[in-house]
């Protein structure tokens, strides 16, 4: 089978993973928003509480919990949203990683198969076609990983508690 058909299915297989990646990332920037809105309204009320503000304090301090409720979306979600556009190689190194049995094969198909390096054209289809085989049966959504995710998570039930 030739580099025509082959590559475009190992790009394929990153621009899944890129998806996939990149929801994770959102939804835990998502869970970090939710925490700090709760750790901000306890904090609030906690406050409130304590001092017993006028209405001008209250005025105030919902000026500056919406103010950094704006920030803190800017900062997680927008710039994780713009600035982490990652190439093909980072994914086919995540899944390097996460199935040694690779050997290397994906990211070398992956910068082989784009054209832009100088070699013979059957050793380069050789190598594409060796790493759509290998990576055929993986499920590469395996090598993402949910650590930071679940750690978003327990903030946001800590928070709560």
């Amino acid at each position: 089978m030739s580099t025509v058909k082959t590559y475009p299915r190992l790009v394929y297989a990153m621009d899944e993973l890129r998806r996939a990646w990149r929801q994770r990332h959102l939804l835990e920037a998502a869970l970090l928003v939710v925490a700090a809105v709760l750790g901000v309204l306890v904090l609030a009320v906690a406050v409130d509480n304590l001092l017993a503000p006028g209405v001008g304090g209250r005025v105030v301090a919902l000026l500056v919990l919406l103010g950094s409720g704006g920030m803190l979306v800017l900062g997680l979600f927008v710039r994780r949203f713009i600035e982490d556009e990652r190439r093909d190689d980072f994914f086919a190194t995540l899944c390097e990683d996460q199935f040694p049995e690779l050997n290397s094969q994906l990211i070398n198909a992956l910068q082989l198969g784009r054209g832009s390096e100088p070699g013979s054209p059957q050793i380069v289809d050789a190598i594409v076609n060796d790493a759509n085989e290998a990576s055929l049966d993986l499920d590469l959504s395996d090598s993402l990983d949910w650590q930071p995710v679940r750690r978003a998570a327990l903030v946001g039930l800590g928070v709560l508690l």
